[in-house]
């Protein structure tokens, strides 16, 4: 079972019936992806807590003035079966930057722009515009 996506997934349809947090399963992973999340303004804030011997991360979700959601996609790219690997510079950009994309490196879970600057690859975990 691949517990990114189904965190992103998660976090995609609790947007869609615009709940205020949602809680999915949590690793040190997750927790660095939720740190970037909230550090570029797609989330308000993560907390990690522990029930019942699991670990758990609560989001609050973001909403601009309209009620929409602030993260209007959420992409998957590597996956258990397929693993996506790019070297600092065949890091992509998409839609010409605007979107973040996150990279499991060396030097930690990192977006794909901070990537390029400390001239490390890695596995590309997803893209979130």
């Amino acid at each position: 079972m691949d517990i990114i996506a189904n965190a992103l997934t998660k976090v995609r349809n609790a947007q869609k019936v615009k709940k205020d947090i949602v809680t999915i399963m949590g690793n040190k992973l997750l927790l660095e992806v939720c740190r970037i999340l909230k550090d570029k303004g797609y989330v308000e804030e993560y907390h990690h807590n522990t029930k019942e011997n699991k670990n758990l991360i609560d989001i609050t979700l973001k909403y601009d003035s309209k009620g929409s959601p602030v993260i209007s996609k959420i992409t998957r790219v590597s996956h258990c079966s397929r693993r996506v690997y790019k070297k600092a510079a065949g890091i992509p950009r998409i839609v010409n930057g605007l979107a973040t994309v996150i990279v499991s490196t060396s030097k930690g879970v990192l977006t794909g722009k901070e990537a390029k600057e400390k001239g490390v690859g890695g596995e590309v975990i997803c893209y979130v515009l």
